[in-house]
Parts: C-alpha cells; structure tokens; sequence
C-alpha cells in the first residue's frame, strides 16, 4: 500500500493566495521526480507567509506515488543544533524502528553533534547524512564509496 511520511500533517490552505510562479517551480520539482529525475527545491521566506502551505499544495496528490517524504525546518534555535533540519527531514533518531534511521543517529551521537556542539559542522556528520539519503533512494553511497564507518 503507498503511503507518505512526513514529519506532522499540515492541512491545505482553505483560501489560497496567488503564489502561481512559486507553486510552478515545486511542480516542476515533483514532475521531475516522477521521470526519476534528482531534484532538490529550497523554501525560504518570513515566518507565517505560508512557506508550509505552498509546499503541502505542491506535494497535494503524490501520496499514491509512495514515496517518503521528508520535512525538516530551520529557524533561529536550529543553529546551535548541527545538521538539525537534515536529521528532521531524514528522521534520523535513535529511537528509529528504520534501522538505517537509528545506525545513522547513533553515528552523529558518537560524533557529538548535538547542543554542545561548538557550531562546527563535522564533514563525517554531513557524510553520514548523504550516506544515509543515497541508501533511503536506493542507491549505492556516493555511487561506489562505502558508508562511513563509526570513528571515522
């Protein structure tokens, strides 16, 4: 049965504002997922403009496609959380019944991203992150590098 994940349901607008050109451009983006094409869009804007509305019109529909969905934000807090809307947006927890998810989390937690981490983001932690978005889409790491390993 296909089904959607994300993060937490966010319910469509009930009135919509004319965002034609913006809904154009993450159209686009899931049209070109559909050919099997890589596509990533960024959303960035003032807090309460409806960044989430635009992107949950753009996605209305896919979840017969099955595909896995993933929602992260960034905001003020999220600074001193290294890699935080990356570990949102994979869901990458300890806690993980996926365990690539919990393998993924327990890696950062030996690398000590979290809040006392000194702001620095660690090139094995962003590693770990691609690694685990390559196997999540079904393809080798890095077309041919191995995982990261714990310690590296």
């Amino acid at each position: 049965m296909p089904h959607v994940t994300i993060m937490w349901p966010i319910d469509r607008p009930p009135q919509w504002v004319d965002r034609s050109q913006e809904l154009a451009t993450l159209r686009a983006g899931v049209e070109a997922l559909r050919r099997s094409e890589g596509t990533a869009v960024w959303v960035e804007g003032e807090p309460g403009i409806g960044k989430s509305s635009l992107v949950v019109e753009a996605l209305a529909g896919v979840s017969e496609l099955g595909w896995d969905i993933g929602w992260g934000i960034a905001d003020q807090l999220a600074k001193r959380l290294p890699l935080s809307a990356m570990q949102d947006c994979l869901q990458v927890r300890l806690s993980s019944r996926d365990l690539r998810r919990a393998h993924a989390a327990g890696l950062l937690r030996s690398q000590r991203l979290g809040l006392f981490a000194d702001g620095d983001v660690s090139v094995a932690g962003v590693e770990v992150l691609l690694a685990l978005a390559d196997e999540l889409c079904g393809r080798p790491y890095g077309h041919g590098h191995r995982r990261p390993a714990v310690g590296r």
